[in-house]
């Protein structure tokens, strides 16, 4: 049905050359009426609302960047700078999220970082509600003494909510218009784009070459696709060297401001230290995951992250399950950030694609999955009552991933007693340096034949998920994680099983045995 709707709707316009002083055709989203110049999407129009808190709907950009200052100026563990300006020069703010002293919290390791971007096409509202609420739900939830204090004391995470700012503003200028690209305007991309939505709630690019009028070609036309103005790939024949086409990958590699901040926010993780970065995008509901060839190891990392968080997703009941892995043939790919990203600094990196799903099988694409009309291109157009789940699963998704890139568990201590409560062994792993540490032994007695013993393990990181409650629970989607340990003693003539006898045996607060 692409580009039926704006087809029935009589928007037909004679072959004409790229002039600023043509009058661009104008169309207008409805939730029922359709015209020869309105489309119906079969669900109401989403429209910008003023709300610095989360609603079940879509933020203006000014609530956005409002909330992102308040987080920040009310949470010592949140900072934020300037990293560049926009092409009409609207300032662009990274943060970075992570305690203050730059290194893990047991053993005094630099601590890693990771990085996730948003909002580079600027008609994917969904992604600034996902990356801000990641952002809000890691300072409601500090001081739990677990799995967010974990991260916060032992990462750097540093989130752009907003790169596309200009574009962004424009969408929301216009939330309910879109201008259709005229047929007979020469574009170079295949296939031809001429049905396709371009200025208004559907500008994709950003606005060099454009203003922010929809009542010329100019400015439906103009712009640079910011996800294919990266050097990766970028003379491979994945982007366009067409001004007007929709994956204009501009004159050189980050020739535009916003792809310069973008990098230049990578220094504040610093870039040395990434394990991890997204790029916030929709629509499909899946990872579009790079695939360099070398480092060999980096395809295991990159599957074995995505595969657990894709299966926190799955926990959420969407019926289409969980977002899908789809990675890239090796060394291909779009002139896009994540590419560059995972290429660059050889880490995990995807474009995440938010919802609605699309090209699953047996189930509707875009909007229409949610009973819409199917109007051209409406997946970008995410229903209000959609994005509250959204950021849910996406949120908890999240939090795993930084979690499991932290790094792995170390075990900090042993402590072994008799059913008494005597002590027969005790000893603690101490850091020496950033990269060694050595083991103190404290107490060291016989264990005897025939008698049962308590042993106590500390971690440097939580083990298990902690519910609401307070209760040992499974994490949304790790089914697969045991609620017990399974654990044994190696000795020179084989090994010893351990019973834990049964539930309870984690401890939800740290020290004490």
């Amino acid at each position: 049905m692409a580009g039926r709707m704006i087809r029935a709707a009589g928007i037909v316009i004679g072959c004409a050359a790229l002039s600023a002083a043509h009058t661009a055709e104008i169309l207008q989203y409805t939730e029922n009426v359709n015209s020869a110049t309105q489309a119906a999407l079969g669900y109401p129009v989403p429209m910008p609302v003023d709300s610095m808190t989360a609603i079940d709907g879509f933020r203006s950009y000014d609530s956005l960047h409002a909330q992102h200052q308040a987080l920040m100026l009310a949470n010592d563990e949140m900072t934020g700078q300037i990293v560049g300006t926009t092409f009409n020069g609207r300032d662009i703010w990274a943060y970075v999220i992570g305690d203050a002293d730059n290194v893990t919290a047991q053993s005094g390791q630099t601590e890693p970082a990771a990085m996730i971007n948003g909002t580079t096409h600027s008609r994917e509202w969904g992604s600034p509600e996902v990356v801000t609420d990641l952002m809000e739900q890691l300072m409601a939830q500090k001081g739990d003494e677990h799995v967010i204090d974990y991260i916060l004391d032992n990462m750097n995470l540093v989130i752009l909510p907003v790169l596309n700012i200009d574009g962004f503003l424009q969408t929301q200028r216009f939330p309910d218009m879109v201008t259709p690209t005229p047929p007979g305007t020469p574009i170079s991309s295949s296939p031809p784009e001429f049905d396709t939505p371009r200025d208004g709630r559907m500008r994709r690019k950003n606005m060099r070459g454009a203003d922010e009028s929809l009542d010329t070609d100019a400015d439906r036309l103009g712009g640079v696709d910011l996800n294919r103005n990266n050097v990766q790939f970028f003379n491979n024949g994945s982007n366009s060297t067409d001004p007007t086409s929709l994956v204009y990958r501009g004159t050189a590699p980050a020739s535009e401001p916003e792809i310069q901040a973008l990098q230049q926010a990578a220094t504040l993780a610093p870039e040395n230290r990434l394990r991890f970065y997204e790029d916030a995008h929709a629509f499909g509901r899946l990872y579009f995951i790079p695939n360099p060839s070398t480092p060999t190891r980096l395809f295991g990392n990159t599957s074995t992250l995505a595969s657990r968080m894709s299966a926190v997703t799955g926990a959420f009941g969407d019926p289409v399950g969980p977002y899908f892995p789809a990675f890239n043939q090796p060394d291909t790919g779009i002139s896009g950030t994540a590419p560059w990203f995972a290429h660059t600094f050889s880490i995990p990196a995807w474009t995440l694609e938010i919802e609605p799903p699309c090209q699953f099988p047996g189930f509707p694409c875009g909007g229409a999955f949610y009973g819409g009309n199917g109007v051209s291109h409406d997946g970008f157009i995410l229903p209000d009552a959609e994005i509250a789940a959204t950021r849910d699963e996406l949120t908890a998704s999240h939090i795993l991933g930084l979690y499991h890139q932290a790094g792995p568990a170390s075990v900090l201590k042993v402590a072994i007693t008799d059913m008494a409560g005597n002590v027969v062994f005790d000893a603690d792993w101490n850091a020496q340096s950033p990269t060694t540490r050595s083991l103190s032994i404290n107490t060291n007695q016989p264990l005897l034949e025939g008698n049962s013993y308590n042993i106590y393990l500390a971690f440097d990181k939580p083990m298990r998920h902690e519910d609401v409650a307070g209760n040992i629970a499974e994490y949304p989607g790790m089914l697969t994680i045991r609620t017990q340990p399974i654990a044994s003693i190696s000795i020179p003539q084989g090994s010893i099983s351990m019973n834990f006898g049964g539930a309870g045996v984690w401890h939800n607060t740290s020290g004490g045995f």
